[in-house]
């Protein structure tokens, strides 16, 4: 009789990427893991090419909350990686910022 194979849950994890680039390096971040036999499945998204820093968040949120609809588990941790480039041009709208993302339990990225 032979035994089953235990499955491995892995943890998911939500990484908003402002760009192609930023999804790369998390898709290098993913190789690494799985080397290593780390149990993460890590889902970058790029969440959108212009806009400024508070629409790019809100973004991310609305995805991360549109992927963990359906039968996968939850994220574990989500994160958003943005450059810092336009911070400062709005800043009625930066300051908006920080509250967003702890409501929301994102860890960001610089």
């Amino acid at each position: 009789m032979r035994r089953r194979q235990k499955v491995i849950r892995r943890r998911r994890l939500f990484v908003g990427c402002e760009g192609e680039s930023e999804q790369g390096y998390v898709a290098l971040l993913q190789r690494f893991a799985d080397e290593r036999g780390n149990a993460v499945q890590v889902d970058g998204k790029v969440i959108t090419h212009a806009g400024d820093p508070l629409a790019k968040i809100k973004r991310a949120i609305a995805i991360a909350a549109h992927n963990e609809k359906g039968p996968k588990p939850a994220y574990s941790a989500s994160f958003i990686m943005l450059d810092t480039d336009l911070m400062g041009q709005n800043p009625r709208r930066d300051a908006e910022i920080p509250a967003l993302v702890a409501r929301h339990n994102f860890i960001p990225l610089k």
